[in-house]
């Protein structure tokens, strides 16, 4: 009987563990998509031509693409 009863007690706690685990991570995914959304999305390009094909407004003093 003792044996039915810590089987049951630990896949509970192994699935409480595992849903612990997929909140850490669903919260650290979403800052980290927080994070990216708050950067330039045309940091990268160094390019007149492709910026403002981008939709992008090219500052040719630092060339660097804004938003």
């Amino acid at each position: 009987m003792d044996k039915p009863i810590a089987l049951a007690i630990s896949v509970v706690l192994v699935v409480a563990a595992m849903a612990a685990v997929g909140a850490i991570m669903w919260t650290q995914i979403t800052n980290a998509q927080e994070d990216i959304d708050d950067l330039n999305p045309y940091g990268g390009i160094t390019n007149e031509t492709v910026c403002e094909a981008a939709g992008g407004t090219w500052d040719g003093t630092g060339k660097k693409c804004d938003e």
